[in-house]
């Protein structure tokens, strides 16, 4: 969390990121100033994932802002563009966590089966 602070107040302490005019808070950098492994804070489900929230909070209205105004080519969007651009990105997040629960319904099932299995081997004593 001080890397993060550090970083959005313009003031990084690690030497590759201290001579630069602007670093901005991003995963890598936050992992560079904080003098850690990237993979902790890289992916969901990681190590530090309240350090990882909050740098994407930091980053999701920066990140929206440009591509939602613009397409492609660079050129500006109608309001049923942006939609529809919003849209297609709620889907593909629906998808993935459909795809998550689909994988941990899957375990689930072999976890019951194999209790199943061990259930039905002991023989009464």
């Amino acid at each position: 969390m001080a890397a993060i602070a550090r970083l959005s107040a313009g003031k990084p302490m690690h030497p590759n990121l201290a001579g630069k005019k602007a670093v901005k808070v991003n995963y890598v950098n936050v992992a560079i100033e904080a003098r850690r492994s990237r993979t902790l804070i890289g992916h969901d489900g990681c190590a530090y994932q309240e350090v990882r929230n909050k740098i994407k909070a930091i980053l999701k209205p920066e990140v929206a802002k440009t591509r939602e105004s613009q397409g492609p080519n660079g050129a500006k969007l109608t309001k049923s563009q942006e939609l529809i651009k919003r849209l297609r990105i709620e889907k593909k997040e629906i998808a993935r966590e459909r795809d998550i629960l689909a994988t941990q319904l899957t375990r689930a099932k072999l976890i019951i089966s194999e209790y199943e299995k061990r259930g039905k081997n002991k023989t009464p004593s």
